[in-house]
């Protein structure tokens, strides 16, 4: 009797429910702020056995409960798992851990994961140097305002410095150096003692106290951009100097930007505004019904349109064609706009019947609330378009005489296409 009950407490003690506790969080920095990063699932697994002897033991790691459950589609290689992205940064993995010699006996427990952000900084702009003369001197604190107050920022001479965190410059207020890149390390500071601490290491560029300038041409915008001690002063051509490196409406031909350091060095630079010829096309030009700007033949880069020869309304390709209307076309190349525009008169080309609209009248052009519109030959529709190329209005009337309503209308520009038998044309008018 005392062996049998002997028997029956080991066989119990023997294949016992196994039990394990949830996984504390799985924290990891994430290097490039996309919300995925790369775990090594496996560093978890002496933490779920605890005292369980690890050749006894099988540890699976599962993307859902369920799966852990069944024993199915585990992780191939937990030790790179690269997390499913979330907007919240994080995931449930489900550890699943079975007794080898009782598949039965098993538990499934929980790893949450958790993506930390990294500190996020963009290009800094080249620091210069406060001194005139010898070894350049550098405040590498002046950018300071363009990192995220919250995070923490130190200073070191090589990128393995900063990722180590060795070699402190201890007063970046006034570094001397002839490098020509320090370091940034920037942290994304976390009160939680339990996750780690994200950063990365930001070059920040050094210019020298030597004085050069550079131009960059927009169209008629010259752009200065200099090196050496700050402030600079910016001057064009015979003007005097002024704190903006930006000149705009420069005509065309040559030019002499100057710039003056604080140590009160000049230097001058010549350049060259050369303006593009206007685009090439017949002034003259015909077109039939319901055809748009991207009908007309005009040959050029980067083409443009403009209600007038030297407004700055332009015209969407889309606009449709109105019987005697005058447009502009201007072209960029190298992004420098062509000097003149071309200007096109349209002019439309009617069916072979042309009596249908000969005698077409409309008034009052400018319209206020009602257009009318009168034809000796009946006229089968009508529509409205926006200088959008949109329909705002179709009407079959089928009638010589048409009250069109514009009071709902907005003030603008609108084209009318008038159909009758065969032929149509379309007409230009303004909406007060």
């Amino acid at each position: 009797m005392k062996k049998l009950l002997l028997f029956l407490l080991f066989s119990t003690a023997a294949f016992a429910q196994l039990e394990v506790q949830p996984l504390p969080e799985f924290a990891l920095c994430d290097p490039n702020n996309d919300g995925v990063t790369m775990f090594d699932l496996t560093v978890n697994t002496p933490i779920v056995l605890g005292v369980l002897p690890p050749n006894e033991y099988a540890v699976t790691y599962h993307e859902t409960e369920q799966s852990a459950q069944d024993n199915t589609d585990a992780i191939e290689e937990p030790e790179t798992y690269t997390n499913i992205f979330s907007p919240a940064r994080t995931q449930t993995i489900y550890i699943r851990v079975t007794q080898i010699a009782n598949p039965v006996n098993y538990a499934v427990t929980t790893l949450p994961l958790r993506v930390l952000p990294s500190a996020v900084v963009g290009n800094l702009p080249t620091l210069n140097p406060s001194n005139c003369e010898g070894q350049p001197t550098y405040n590498l604190t002046l950018n300071n305002d363009l990192v995220n107050p919250a995070y923490t920022v130190s200073y070191y001479a090589t990128e393995d410095d900063a990722l180590m965190e060795q070699n402190l410059i201890t007063d970046p207020a006034s570094y001397t150096t002839t490098a020509s890149t320090v370091w940034l390390r920037v942290v994304n500071e976390t009160s939680n003692p339990n996750v780690p601490t994200c950063f990365r290491a930001v070059p920040q560029h050094l210019g020298t106290n030597v004085l050069t300038l550079q131009t960059g041409i927009n169209d008629q915008t010259a752009i200065l951009v200099a090196t050496g001690v700050a402030p600079f002063l910016y001057a064009m051509d015979v003007n005097p100097y002024q704190e903006s490196n930006i000149f705009t409406n420069l005509i065309p031909g040559a030019h002499q930007a100057r710039v003056q350091d604080a140590c009160g060095n000049q230097i001058v630079l010549s350049f060259e505004i050369v303006a593009a010829n206007p685009p090439a096309g017949e002034r003259l030009q015909t077109f039939t019904a319901g055809e748009t700007l991207a009908n007309l033949e005009v040959t050029g880069e980067n083409i443009q349109w403009y209600t007038t020869l030297t407004g700055n309304i332009m015209l969407p390709i889309t606009t449709l064609l109105t019987d005697g209307s005058t447009y502009y076309a201007e072209q960029y190349v190298n992004d420098v706009r062509s000097s003149q525009r071309l200007g096109v008169t349209v002019s439309l080309i009617l069916g072979t019947n042309t009596n249908t609209l000969q005698n077409l009248a409309y008034y009052p052009n400018p319209v206020k609330n009602t257009l009318s519109i009168k034809n000796t030959i009946d006229i089968n529709n009508i529509a409205i378009y926006n200088t959008l190329g949109q329909q705002v209005l179709n009407n079959i009337v089928n009638t010589t005489e048409v009250f069109l309503n514009f009071a709902a209308l907005n003030s603008g520009i609108y084209f009318v296409k008038i159909q009758a038998g065969n032929n149509s044309k379309t007409i230009r008018v303004v909406k007060e």
